[in-house]
């Protein structure tokens, strides 16, 4: 294990199988990347257990390093009111950046804020 980094078993429990688990995967064999937590819905099971930058070391005790998307995406979807998941934490340098992130407000863009470029290099 790397320095900085701890490995962690986290479970997730649901009251019903309709509610959805609150956590979006990416990566995967087929992407040659590991499983990675990109997002966490406030309020869903993940919420407070899974982080955003997590790496996905198994599912339910099966190990990710040769799982595709889709077989990842599977073994979750079919869990029931409980999935674990073997995490490495603090891997990734960005990850803790990524966490703290807030959304960016959205800034109209016009191309009047823009420089006149192409105005002095390309006459019409």
């Amino acid at each position: 294990m790397m320095a900085g980094t701890q490995t962690i078993k986290v479970t997730l429990q649901r009251d019903s199988l309709q509610t959805p688990w609150g956590f979006r995967l990416q990566g995967g064999a087929d992407f040659r990347t590991p499983f990675t937590v990109n997002k966490i819905t406030a309020g869903s099971p993940a919420d407070g257990s899974l982080q955003r930058g997590d790496i996905i070391l198994d599912i339910d005790q099966r190990p990710t390093h040769s799982m595709l998307h889709s077989e990842a995406l599977d073994l979750v979807q079919r869990a029931g009111g409980q999935i674990t998941f073997l995490v490495q934490r603090g891997l990734n340098p960005l990850a803790s950046f990524i966490r703290n992130q807030r959304p960016m407000s959205a800034t109209p863009w016009s191309l009047a804020n823009t420089p006149s470029y192409l105005d002095k290099n390309f006459p019409p």
